[in-house]
């Protein structure tokens, strides 16, 4: 009798462990650097009923989960497949697990497969960060977008070229999740298209309320505008709960009025760098000349 006791409970444990691995987890390559987002996808072949929380000790979570569903017919058989993606952000170096995603189905609880990948780089604490990232000492590198405008960085903000499709200019700092863009438009190619050519206030309002318009518990500063050298500039706070990352968020949002043109400038990064970095925001909008 225990003998078939055993066999049973061999047997259940055994199919438990094969539906765990049709769990798969996939990924772009297993090669990353510290400062590298990571996507992960958790690929089953099952309807799942619910999926528990990832492990963040080793990885933090900056967006997901999404998920995606398909059901399709192969020789009178239904073939279901869910994913749940997540972009992923490492805390150390070296060869590390991905964390395994529980999923539940019909009281049972599985596990994704195990899978490691190497991260490589130097992890920074947060007194070194500040030192690197320090506003007074930080040098400032000037960029020609095209002939059209010029625009400084500190130095530990690089250019990018994956943030925003309609920005010419966008630049980033992984570290401190620091993201953001220049957008242009001319005043002659307002004028052309019929539009009314508004002045810098409105122009401004109105880039404000396009990007809050969705944004969740958002809270918005009062408007601080000034004139230098014929150039007009204008400045706002924009904080919001972004329920993704589950923690507030922090827009700096900027309009500056040339003779020529009407620019926006956006950066994003998490509230708690608002005080930190917003004086470099600052001088990257007023940087910013045709």
């Amino acid at each position: 009798m225990n003998f078939f006791k055993t066999a049973i409970i061999f047997l259940l444990l055994q199919s438990l462990n094969v539906v765990g691995q049709d769990i798969k987890i996939i990924v772009d390559k297993l090669n990353y650097t510290i400062v590298d987002k990571i996507k992960v996808t958790y690929k089953v072949g099952k309807n799942i009923d619910n999926i528990g929380e990832l492990d963040q000790s080793q990885f933090k979570i900056i967006k997901g989960p999404s998920q995606t569903s398909s059901q399709s017919y192969l020789n009178g058989k239904t073939i279901f497949e869910e994913t749940y993606s997540y972009i992923l952000e490492p805390r150390n170096t070296g060869k590390i697990e991905l964390p395994q995603l529980e999923m539940y189905l019909d009281r049972q609880i599985l596990k994704s497969e195990k899978l490691f990948v190497n991260i490589t780089g130097t992890v920074l604490t947060d007194a070194e960060i500040d030192e690197k990232v320090k506003s007074s000492n930080s040098p400032y590198k000037k960029y020609m977008v095209g002939s059209v405008f010029k625009i400084s960085l500190p130095a530990y903000l690089q250019k990018a070229n994956d943030l925003n499709v309609k920005a010419p200019f966008c630049f980033r700092n992984s570290t401190s999740s620091i993201r953001g863009y220049a957008i242009l438009e001319t005043k002659e190619d307002v004028i052309l298209s019929g539009r009314k050519l508004n002045p810098i206030l409105s122009f401004h309002e109105n880039t404000v309320n396009e990007l809050g318009n969705d944004l969740k518990k958002k809270r918005i500063s009062p408007v601080e505008s000034t004139k230098e050298n014929d150039i007009n500039f204008a400045q706002t706070d924009l904080t919001y709960f972004d329920e993704e990352i589950n923690e507030d968020s922090y827009y700096f949002i900027g309009s500056v009025e040339t003779k020529t043109a009407l620019y926006t400038i956006i950066i994003n990064t998490s509230n708690q760098n608002k005080d930190k970095f917003k004086a470099d925001f600052k001088k990257v909008l007023y940087s910013l000349k045709d």
